[in-house]
């Protein structure tokens, strides 16, 4: 599944939604992965967050988001379009997709 060539009209929906103070639900069939991973853009690309600070922030209101490892590199090149960096190591997410945030951020001398 190419989940990026949703991530435009998704954001743009979720982002009406905000903007009109309408509840808006994103779902999937565990809403671990796939519906994280279009939350995930949508914080990344309209609310400008950094890809770590959005994946804290959504694992803050549902501890099992996890994109799969496909989804986040899909995520990671939506964050280096947006903020010209990458904030999070996709070598230590493929690790342990589950790890505490802070051992997910990228070491500043490889977020290029």
């Amino acid at each position: 599944m190419e989940i990026e060539m949703y991530f435009d009209d998704a954001c743009a929906f979720i982002h009406k939604a905000v903007e009109n103070r309408m509840a808006c639900m994103v779902h999937c069939s565990h809403g671990m992965s796939r519906s994280a991973t279009i939350v995930l853009a949508y914080l990344v690309k309209c609310r400008n967050m950094r890809l770590l600070e959005a994946l804290q922030y959504l694992r803050s209101l549902r501890r099992v988001v996890s994109p799969n490892i496909g989804f986040m590199q899909r995520l990671l090149d939506l964050e280096m379009a947006v903020h010209h960096a990458h904030s999070l190591d996709l070598q230590e997410y493929k690790k342990d997709r589950f790890a505490p945030i802070h051992e997910l951020a990228m070491n500043p001398a490889h977020s290029a």
